[in-house]
């Protein structure tokens, strides 16, 4: 799932069809066990975060492989499937992929008793340390190459995180503002019908935070436009990167750390073990590029050096952080 707030050139590389398949059913079982536990333990409101980040992630990947100079990146299709495999030249799993994270982050800032900025830079510290194991393993094994700068992370550039950070913040922020204007649609006495216009605003309301979201970015998007982060071979962007990942760390660990309440929010295990999954995940694939009876056989990963103490640094520091509101 790369992002990208300049004109960096990214082609995904054909992949075999089995790894691709796994990943898709991945996806589409964990966006399914979201999507029921926020409808029994969370309500429709989060049933709308899920299902819009889902919608919103999909607009993001259809925005980059379709418009811009060249086109941004592209998948390639997914052999003998269906078309709805791979809608708009996009893959179903990518966009579930983006609900999921989407979900977890914004469940978990929410529950920070921050402000509304804060808790969007909460939510978008939370999706990039998510993506700072994913998307260096997926250049590793090929799903995408990029057009990549002297100072870089693993062959990954740093303006793809900030990208990240953007997209989730304005998702965060627009999720906020659309759901919470609306507080009294989620909520019904126990045993009393549920009105005609909460039913009509919870089934429009994904759709609504996603177009939310959508205009959101466009704006942010046209005002970076004359910008180029990678213009001296990633400096810019590293040094950006490197403010927001300080400032999201101290809004989320100093601030939401005084103010988090322990006792009334009960452990939503989805929400943890969804990124603790994907770290995982990554780990034992960029581990078994070396898995082979050769002597040399951990020269294959041995280039990237970095990631055999980040990956496992950001699947701690994930858990310290998704598991936050429970911890005293």
């Amino acid at each position: 799932m790369p992002s990208s707030t300049t004109n960096c050139v990214i082609c995904a590389a054909p992949t075999s069809v089995i790894p691709t398949l796994f990943i898709a059913t991945v996806a589409v079982v964990t966006f399914g066990w979201l999507l029921w536990d926020a409808k029994v333990n969370r309500g429709w409101r989060w049933v709308a975060t899920l299902v819009g980040g889902a919608f919103f992630g999909f607009w993001v990947e259809w925005a980059n492989t379709h418009t811009g100079s060249g086109h941004i990146y592209c998948y390639p299709p997914i052999p003998q499937l269906p078309w709805f495999f791979n809608p708009g030249g996009v893959p179903l799993w990518v966009a579930l992929g983006w609900g999921s994270v989407l979900y977890a982050a914004t469940w978990t800032a929410q529950r920070l008793r921050l402000p509304p900025v804060g808790q969007a830079l909460a939510a978008a510290l939370l999706a990039v340390s998510v993506d700072f194991s994913l998307d260096p393993v997926a250049e590793l094994f090929g799903f995408w190459t990029w057009q990549c700068f002297d100072v870089n992370f693993c062959k990954v550039p740093y303006d793809n995180f900030i990208g990240w950070y953007l997209i989730v913040f304005i998702y965060a922020l627009a999720t906020q503002w659309v759901l919470g204007r609306y507080r009294k649609v989620w909520y019904t006495a126990p045993g009393q019908p549920v009105p005609g216009k909460s039913i009509a605003f919870q089934l429009v309301a994904p759709f609504l935070c996603a177009l939310v979201a959508a205009g959101l970015l466009l704006v942010a998007k046209a005002a970076l436009s004359s910008t180029s982060l990678g213009a001296d071979n990633g400096k810019t962007a590293a040094a950006i990167f490197i403010g927001l990942t300080l400032v999201g760390g101290f809004v989320t660990f100093w601030l939401g750390r005084q103010r988090v309440t322990l006792a009334q929010v009960p452990v939503n295990w989805p929400v943890i073990l969804v990124p603790a999954f994907i770290h995982a995940a990554c780990y034992l694939l960029f581990l078994s590029t070396g898995f082979t009876f050769s002597p040399l056989a951990w020269v294959g990963w041995t280039w990237q050096p970095m990631l055999v103490a980040s990956i496992p640094i950001q699947l701690l520091s994930g858990l310290f952080i998704f598991t936050t509101p429970w911890r005293r």
